[in-house]
């Protein structure tokens, strides 16, 4: 069955498209597919990540966990909000890892800028445990790849990047 003109319209992403999922960061729109769903069949985004295949229907209230790559501009104010002091996290655990989960849930690029600042400042006064040190990863990495895709900018160029800025920021750091 062909797909007419109206129904391209209505679509949210395209083949090709790069997106970034709150939770599990950048990937590629490779295509839409139709899976069964409970019994139903349900047009789906196939997304992939770098380390995962999302299969998003149309249809779906998921849709507002996805956002674009980021626009040059706030791209650049993340990289601007990286280079200023971190900002002092809770001493308490918990209340640093409920940081952690809500900043990454709310998935905007200006927020997870700030959360890997303050992560890697924390870093270089005191310790990240085990699982701290992941998420500080785990951001740093997606963010890198956002940072190619939206200033189209190889992956190892940004990577260089990033770490001559976070080499830069550790040394202004008290």
């Amino acid at each position: 069955m062909k797909n007419s003109k109206a129904d391209n319209r209505s679509r949210l992403f395209r083949k090709g498209d790069w997106v970034v999922h709150y939770q599990y960061g950048p990937g590629q729109v490779v295509g839409r597919e139709k899976k069964i769903i409970e019994g139903v069949p349900v047009h789906c985004y196939r997304i992939e990540t770098s380390d995962s295949i999302l299969w998003l229907p149309e249809d779906s209230e998921f849709k507002s966990r996805i956002r674009p790559i980021a626009s040059p501009t706030t791209m650049r104010k993340a990289i601007r909000i990286l280079k200023a002091p971190a900002d002092p996290m809770q001493s308490a655990f918990h209340k640093r890892r409920q940081r952690i989960r809500d900043d990454t849930l709310d998935g905007s690029l200006i927020t997870t800028a700030t959360l890997i600042r303050d992560l890697r400042g924390r870093k270089g006064r005191r310790s990240l445990n085990e699982n701290e040190m992941r998420s500080l990863q785990r951001l740093s990495d997606r963010f890198i790849l956002e940072w190619s895709l939206s200033l189209g900018l190889p992956l190892e160029e940004a990577r260089q990047a990033f770490n001559a800025l976070t080499l830069e920021a550790q040394a202004k750091e008290p």
